[in-house]
Formats: C-alpha cells, structure tokens, sequence
C-alpha cells in the first residue's frame, strides 16, 4: 500500500491500485470491502503463480545440469496445456524454424 501512496515535496500521489483500494476501504472501515480486496489479492497471486512462476519454473528444469538426482522437478498443468497445444506447434513449425533457418543461412 505504501508503494501506492506517497507524498514527495508538496505533493501527495495516490495511484489506483488494489493497495490503495485496501487503503481506502481500512480508513473507512469498510470490512466487506476489506474482505474482497483481499480474496482478489490471494486471487491475483494464485493466478500469477499458476500462469507465470510454474511455468516459467518448469521450463527453466529443461537447462539445469545435477549430478545428483534428489529433487523431483517442477511441473505445471500449464506449461504442458500450452507446449503440447497445436496453435504453439504450428507457429514453431511455420514461422519460428523458418525464421531461424534464414537467420543460420546468413550468418
């Protein structure tokens, strides 16, 4: 919430957001409005770590090299939905290979 409100000289910057929304909703005492704005900002970080940090995770275990094997490895329903989807193959096959031949062939 501070990130949101802050005051520099004589001016004082109040920037949408739901910290701010937080903000607001604890001056006035709003508890139902408390409430929803924290279920959305538990919503949000679900979201992000289901969509962004798993996947991002999961990819990043193709490139590390262990001598050791003592860690199961990340996984994301997510990650796979999208690599194994058609969309993403043709575009691979269509337009990324091509692109990266033509790259190879002038250098």
């Amino acid at each position: 919430m501070a990130a949101e409100i802050f005051t520099a000289g004589q001016r004082d910057f109040r920037l949408p957001g739901l910290g701010s929304y937080l903000k607001e909703a604890a001056n006035k005492g709003d508890l139902i409005a408390i409430i929803l704005g924290v279920v959305t900002l538990i919503f949000v970080i679900l979201v992000l770590d289901q969509l962004v940090w798993q996947p991002l995770l999961t990819w990043a275990d193709r490139f590390k090299l262990e001598t050791v094997e003592g860690r199961v490895s990340h996984t994301s329903w997510f990650y796979d939905a999208f690599h194994s989807s058609h969309i993403i193959r043709w575009f691979s096959q269509s337009i990324f290979s091509p692109t990266i031949e033509q790259m190879d062939k002038k250098i």
